[in-house]
């Protein structure tokens, strides 16, 4: 039995599962069964149907991850886009409000909806259901968003001018589509239909995109199981990212990963903040989606709320509008929401020492992919509501976060992730003593600590940085490893001025944009990799890192390990590295002597770990000759059963 999309109905979450039998019609029975007419997630097309094209009707598309959902060992994602329009800005308050109260009175038969597939051939200009590899066509409904901002020269940027203080966003749309196999792609058309019409009444882009979902949280998936050296999942981090050349050199270098049949594939992309850069001037949103489509249609992106989200809204003290209409995150949205912003003198907006509330949604959210749990966090939440809790009174945000690592299975996801936009430990000049980061630092962290956070990534600082373990602001290798990432491409140019190097700085480079990669190998190793683009000076090499963390079956144990040397030469080993290699040398030597001495059985197994990408080269007489034992995947099972003695485990 092969198993198609699974849709869900969004007003009751009911579910409705939709399987076809190979060796009948594309359409089963129970699959027109499951879907009715009052369906209001979407339908399932039961026959081929022309549409109508439309070039350049719809634009900014981009997918983005849900959750995993374990019952069903299936993925919901969003896929969003926006209606492109002409006209963005209007002359005053008045006409502004005249235009937005009119868009939302107007009627229309048609919704947002997106065709999906299994086969791209089937969603041609006639969507043809014979195509479909026993999969299914659907058309899924979505949901359009419309916001207006008025923009507050307190919170304004290099962009603003008074031709774009009146701004009515397009039309943006999101479909919600849930139950997606793991580690399948799938192929969608974005447009408009009518809902709930006998036959496919509806205008949709003529380009037809896709993705690939990640692998199922807590597996490893099929295809580097059997490989020694392969990283099982790769996600690509970007900080401050923006929309200039240099933008544009990371968008290029991780779509080459993405396109790259000799590498494995991000599974997805996060933005540590600071995304358009648009700074009040709106239709920077717009060309910041249209130059990032291209990418992030194919590679699900998730996003956070960086500085220059904030954007302050004159007629009504609202932030955060033109961020949380356009990317839907898998936050809680029954507690999502803003309050008019307050201590916003243009003084404040130097150390954020302003009082901003945005609470659930896309402010702050976790999510699990593979073996890691990610949580996200808003470093500008400074005005979170209030809880009353047996411990006594804290933010929302504060107990999501605690609430929310005390619920993870390091069984499950060995690795736990934090994100946000402003670090909290940074060596560079810049961005130093804000109230909103050491306000959020001061009670975040010791939760970080408490439930053995591996890694903390973040951006603000346009430069990158590393660390060793950190606890509290001291050198702690079993403590949490830091990693800045602000240097995604952005307008503000790049910060290379440094303070004396504190004893837990491991790298730092102000000298080039760039954008990593997190490799997650197995259940007990990552390795991190910063990526300079477009080059990097000849004879240098980029940082890597390894990572070893692993399960933990109660909080305080174990913790993160990370090699106190940098990779800068030729060599991907440390001196302490090498010591320890010759070190294990010695003791196999040993062991294989005390093996013929005493006459010992055939096979012996030695443990042996390493966390680097190296070989290990054994020789002698019971190995019949030299033999190589790769050890990219940390672990050999190697067995010689012909005789010889020596087995590496």
């Amino acid at each position: 039995m092969s198993s198609c999309l699974k849709l869900v109905t969004l007003a009751t979450l009911s579910l409705a599962i939709c399987q076809c039998i190979a060796d009948e019609l594309p359409w089963c029975e129970n699959v027109a069964a499951s879907i009715s007419d009052t369906s209001d997630i979407g339908a399932l097309l039961t026959e081929s149907e022309s549409i109508v094209e439309a070039e350049k009707e719809f634009e900014q598309v981009h997918v983005s991850l849900d959750k995993f959902n374990s019952d069903s060992n299936s993925w919901s994602a969003s896929i969003s886009w926006a209606q492109a329009v002409d006209k963005v800005y209007f002359d005053s308050q008045s006409e502004l409000d005249i235009a937005y109260n009119h868009s939302k009175k107007s009627v229309s038969a048609y919704v947002p909806a997106v065709l999906l597939s299994l086969n791209e051939d089937s969603l041609g200009s006639v969507v043809n259901v014979e195509k479909t590899n026993n999969g299914c066509v659907f058309l899924v409904y979505g949901a359009s968003v419309q916001y207006k901002h008025s923009r507050d020269d307190r919170d304004s940027g290099n962009f603003a001018d008074e031709s774009n203080r009146f701004y009515l966003s397009p039309k943006i749309f999101h479909a919600y589509v849930p139950f997606l196999e793991p580690e399948t792609q799938y192929y969608y058309r974005v447009g408009k239909a009518v809902k709930h019409s006998d036959n496919l009444n509806g205008t949709f882009r003529s380009d037809t995109f896709s993705f690939v979902t990640p692998p199922a949280v807590g597996t490893v998936p099929q295809v580097v199981q059997n490989s020694l050296g392969t990283p099982a999942m790769v996600v690509t981090v970007i900080g401050d990212i923006g929309q200039t050349k240099h933008s544009l050199h990371t968008r290029d270098s991780v779509l080459s990963d993405l396109k790259n049949p000799d590498v494995i594939a991000p599974s997805f992309a996060v933005i540590l903040g600071d995304l358009s850069y648009a700074d009040g001037a709106q239709h920077r949103w717009d060309t910041f989606g249209n130059a990032m489509e291209s990418l992030f249609s194919s590679l699900p992106l998730m996003v956070l709320p960086g500085n220059h989200e904030i954007e302050l809204d004159q007629s009504n003290g609202d932030t955060f509008r033109a961020y949380k209409s356009r990317y839907r995150m898998p936050g809680d949205y029954s507690i999502s929401n803003t309050v008019p912003a307050t201590n916003v003198e243009p003084n404040n907006w130097e150390d954020y020492s302003m009082q901003i509330r945005y609470d659930g949604g896309s402010s702050y959210y976790s999510f699990e992919v593979g073996l890691c749990h990610f949580v996200v966090l808003n470093t500008y939440d400074t005005n979170s509501a209030n809880v009353d809790t047996k411990n006594g009174t804290v933010s929302l945000q504060q107990l999501f976060l605690e609430s929310d690592l005390a619920q993870v299975n390091r069984e499950i996801t060995p690795f736990v992730i934090v994100m946000m936009h402003a670090p909290f430990y940074n060596s560079n000049k810049r961005h130093k003593g804000e109230v909103a980061t050491e306000a959020m630092q001061g009670w975040a962290e010791p939760i970080l600590y408490k439930y053995n956070v591996d890694l903390v990534f973040a951006g603000h600082v346009h430069s990158y940085e590393r660390t060793s373990g950190v606890r509290y602001g001291v050198r702690d290798q079993n403590s949490t490893v830091f990693i800045n990432v602000g240097n995604g491409g952005n307008h503000e140019e790049l910060y290379d001025e440094w303070e004396p190097a504190p004893p837990y700085r491991q790298f730092h480079d102000g000298r080039y944009y760039g954008h990593g990669s997190l490799e997650v190998f197995n259940y007990t190793h990552l390795r991190w990799i910063w990526k300079p683009n477009p080059n990097i000076a000849v004879g240098e090499e980029p940082d890597v890192a390894w990572i070893r963390g692993g399960p933990r079956s109660t909080v305080g144990e174990g913790n993160p390990e990370v090699s106190d040397e940098t990779v800068e030469s030729s060599s991907p080993l440390g001196k302490s590295h090498h010591i320890f290699i010759f070190t294990y040398l010695a003791l196999l030597a040993c062991f294989v002597l005390g093996v013929s001495v005493l006459s010992w059985k055939p096979v012996k197994r030695v443990k042996f770990s390493l966390y680097d990408d190296n070989n290990l080269k054994l020789t002698g007489e019971e190995l019949g000759g030299e033999e190589t034992i790769h050890l990219s995947n940390y672990s050999s099972n190697h067995n010689y059963e012909s005789g010889a003695d020596l087995a590496i485990t």
